[in-house]
Parts: structure tokens; sequence; C-alpha cells
């Protein structure tokens, strides 16, 4: 019996599902958007979008066969529409689901090795359960037996899966830093164009100014007295900067004058000694004298200065 027009009831754009080709879920059109025969949902276009930008790309999420990708996506578009998702569970998810897609590969080849049973019982392995696994016969070492140790390299690889995607942030993280840097900087390698305005001084508002007043003139040539002549407390402080300087260069001419004054005695005195003697050779001789001469025009450098720190003195008293 046909139904009765009253009772049919035709679904909407709205109210018609569509599969996310990416968590594979059924939903209504306003939770996500259509593009030609496929269908995207709203939360995994997000979660796609928060990995590109973290990592810099989605090469991570290439990785996982089909099945773990929908996994991945699946676990986060089944959440409520309340909860949030941050990068640290996303990333958790990301290393899990790749580690199991690491680890179904690597378990369908031969895990582990294949050694005798004192081998593994030396390592601490039980005789019993070294029996139970898969057993072969080698012809130099008679029965070998292959325990696969599943624990300790998930482990290990889901610590370098993690370590991966921690140094994929570092980079994208420095590259966005690069890029603020610039822009705020400026480095896009033009100069903004500038404009000068030559004014004349007559057509300056000073000028006006000064003009209006009567006073342009006087003022500017009290101004250039006042900077001509030093006030008396600038003259005070250069005469005692200058005194200071003084002071020091005479203490430094003290301590050159004394050590000097003792090394020319010596080299005088040695050379007097080297001179009645004929065993020393005449270089020696000669490299002495020259020492002894290059020393005086030292010594009387710092004679000088002492002497003339002292009349400077005696004046000032």
């Amino acid at each position: 019996m046909a139904a009765s027009p009253s009772k049919l009831h035709l679904k909407t754009s709205e109210e018609e599902q569509h599969e996310c080709r990416k968590c594979r879920l059924p939903k209504p059109l306003e939770q996500g958007r259509k593009h030609g025969l496929h269908f995207l949902c709203k939360k995994c276009e997000s979660l796609e979008r928060m990995v590109a930008r973290t990592l810099g790309d989605v090469e991570q999420l290439k990785k996982l066969s089909k099945d773990r990708q929908e996994a991945f996506f699946r676990e986060h578009s089944e959440k409520p529409e309340h909860e949030r998702t941050n990068w640290q569970t996303v990333r958790a998810c990301l290393v899990s689901q790749l580690v199991v897609e690491v680890t179904s590969e690597w378990d369908s080849g031969e895990v582990g090795e294949w050694l005798p049973e004192s081998v593994w019982v030396t390592r601490g392995f039980l005789s019993e359960s070294v029996k139970k696994c898969d057993s072969r016969e080698c012809p130099k070492l008679g029965t070998v037996y292959q325990v696969p140790v599943h624990h300790d390299n998930y482990r290990q690889l889901r610590k370098d899966v993690e370590t991966t995607l921690l140094t994929r942030e570092e980079e994208c993280r420095k590259k966005k830093t690069q890029r603020k840097d610039k822009a705020t900087t400026g480095e896009t390698g033009e100069q903004e164009p500038t404009c000068t305005w030559n004014v004349p001084e007559a057509l300056k508002p000073q000028a006006f100014a000064a003009a209006a007043s009567g006073k342009g003139k006087a003022a500017a040539k009290a101004k250039g007295k006042a900077a001509a002549v030093p006030s008396a407390a600038s003259a005070a402080r250069a005469a005692e900067k200058t005194q200071r300087v003084n002071t020091q260069l005479n203490c430094k001419a003290q301590r050159a004058l004394a050590d000097l004054t003792q090394a020319s005695t010596g080299l005088q005195k040695l050379c007097k000694q080297l001179e009645k003697r004929e065993d020393v050779e005449v270089c020696l001789k000669e490299a002495l004298q020259s020492a002894y001469l290059d020393l005086q025009p030292w010594l009387q450098a710092c004679s000088s200065t002492t002497l003339q720190f002292s009349a400077l003195k005696g004046q000032e008293t």
C-alpha cells in the first residue's frame, strides 16, 4: 500500500549524511565542506591543519597506512564538540600510530636472534620459556631458539619517533621566529622613499618670531658670546682634570726613571768590565753598548717630565 503524501518525508541537504574522507564517519553537510565528490569534516580539517602548522608539513601523516590514518583522525573526530584538542594529545596519538605502523612492519619479518638455549639462559631467560619459542637446527650450533623481545624494541622505537617529532617542531618554530623577526625589522630589501625639504632660514617659523620681536640679531650675538666664553665651573673642571693627568704621568715617569737608572748603571758597569776582557766577542760588546745608548733618551725624557712637574707645583704654591 502506498504511503499517503502527508506521511512522506524528504531529507534535506542538511540532514543528509556524508562520509568524511579522513575519519570515514558519516556527518551532516553543515559539519564540514564538500569538494567535488569528497567530503571533509571540520574536525579532521582542523586536525590536519594543526599538524601541518606545528611540524611544517604532513609528511609524518603520510608515513601511516590508510587504516592508521583513519584511526588517527577517527580518535579525534569522535570527541564531543565542547572538548578542545591540544597539540600534546595530538602528538601522543601520532606517536602511537607511527610506532604501531613500524612495529607491524617489523613483526612481519624475523624477530630476535637465533641462539642456543644456554646463551638465552645465561642472559636470564628461563629454560622452559626458551624451549617454547621457535627453534631450528644449525649445522654448527645444533638447536637454536629465537626469543622475541618486543617491549624493549617498542620502547626504543617510541623514543626515536618522539625525538623525530620534537626535532620537526623545533625546526618549524625556528622558521616562524625568523619570519617574525624579518617582518618586525622590515628586511624586505626595499627602502622607503624619503623626502627632504630645503626650507630657507628666512621662511622658518623661528625667523618670523624673532623678526616680530626685534631681538633676533641681539639674541644670536649674546648666544655666540656665551658659547665663546667658558664658565668658571667648566674652567675649574678642566684645570682639575689636567692636574690629575699630570700627577698620574709624573708617577709613571718616576717609576720608569728608577728602573731605567738602575738598568743604565748596570749596563755601564758591564761595558767597562768587558772592555778589559779579550775572550768576549766584539759583537756582544757592541750590542751592550748600543743598549746603553738607547736607554739615554728615555732617561732624559723621564727626568725632564719629573722636573717640569716639580716646577709646575712650585708655581702653584
